[in-house]
């Protein structure tokens, strides 16, 4: 890392400080591997710093809170809350799915095939 002393800082770099560390946007982004772009991104839609750097975030989707039940949670701890995979959970979102359906509904995959199942089509 460079010594900060020789750093010359433009007017734009803010220093973001998480966890006793005082570090720019592209120096975050550098340190947990993901583009400066995504922490852009997720700064913008409101998120904390805490928030924008957290492990279960690092692909740099929607960073929109969503609510249930009184919890508020980004989409990728949704997932990983309920074993949803993200993308079934932001795909049902965008779709228009209710939140309690979209965060309680099985994903397809985890529907045990040999499991009798009612369906409509002629057998």
């Amino acid at each position: 890392m460079p010594d900060r002393r020789h750093l010359q800082l433009g007017p734009q770099a803010r220093l973001w400080e998480h966890d006793g560390l005082a570090l720019t946007i592209p120096e975050w982004a550098d340190r947990i591997g993901v583009s400066k772009a995504a922490l852009y991104a997720r700064l913008k839609k409101g998120a904390s710093i805490e928030e924008a750097l957290a492990p279960g975030d690092q692909r740099g989707h929607d960073f929109k809170l969503i609510e249930l039940n009184g919890e508020a949670l980004s989409m990728a701890h949704w997932a990983e809350r309920t074993g949803i995979p993200f993308y079934t959970i932001r795909n049902r979102l965008r779709r228009g799915w209710p939140v309690e359906r979209a965060l309680t509904k099985p994903s397809p995959k985890d529907i045990d095939p040999e499991q009798p199942r009612l369906c409509n089509t002629p057998g």
